[in-house]
């Protein structure tokens, strides 16, 4: 095959990943708002999960930040579902990756502050994606309202805040996990090192921290 037909065939598959992309995008949008109308907690977290794997997010971001800010929304979707916590920190989650990799512009301590309040939710699930949150944030100051979660008596946020404190690009986050490795049962300290040690050397690598 000539080179010339080589990088065509190079082109069109890109053109063609693109195009793919595009469409992903614009579905779980539409699935989203179709989701949002029928007041399906559960099938809007699935898709807001789904949308943070998504290669393209051009037209789920602007949709994300309106739902984020309240504003342009149909007539026919219940502002009182945006605002319930598990909904609106899973947005948060969403638009401060996106942030972070140079995707939107937000008030990073608008969303800093709202996930700091839901960490005394009674929602474990709200916890974990406000522990999640924070730690795409990075600030050192918030890694003292992480630690107790490593202490508690629940696997899921013990395992949740081992991960956001692993995720940190921070010495104080660093430090943390060393101290915490004296504190956690014998049984957690291996899951706590583990995770530890694997960001540390994708961080070596120069992957996760920006």
């Amino acid at each position: 095959m000539s080179k010339a037909l080589t990088k065509v065939f190079f082109l069109l598959s890109m053109f063609l990943l693109n195009q793919a992309a595009l469409a992903a995008d614009s579905s779980i949008t539409t699935k989203l708002t179709e989701a949002l109308r029928e007041n399906n907690v559960e099938m809007v977290l699935s898709l807001i999960n789904d949308a943070k794997e998504l290669s393209y997010q051009g037209e789920i971001i602007p949709f994300m930040y309106s739902l984020w800010e309240g504003e342009k929304l149909p007539t026919d979707i219940s502002p009182t579902l945006i605002k319930k916590d598990i909904i609106r920190i899973n947005i948060a989650d969403l638009l401060v990756q996106a942030a972070k990799n140079g995707l939107v512009k937000i008030n990073e301590k608008e969303f800093q502050v709202f996930a700091q309040k839901v960490l005394s939710s009674g929602d474990a699930e709200v916890i974990s994606s406000a522990l999640f949150v924070l730690a795409h944030i990075d600030d050192p100051n918030d890694v003292n309202r992480i630690e107790p979660f490593v202490l508690s008596k629940s696997e899921y946020l013990f395992r949740s805040a081992t991960l956001s404190l692993a995720m940190m690009c921070n010495n104080a986050a660093e430090k943390s996990l060393e101290g915490l490795e004296r504190k956690v049962s014998d049984s957690r300290r291996e899951h706590l090192i583990e995770t530890r040690e694997k960001f540390k050397l994708m961080k070596q690598k120069g992957l996760n921290c920006h």
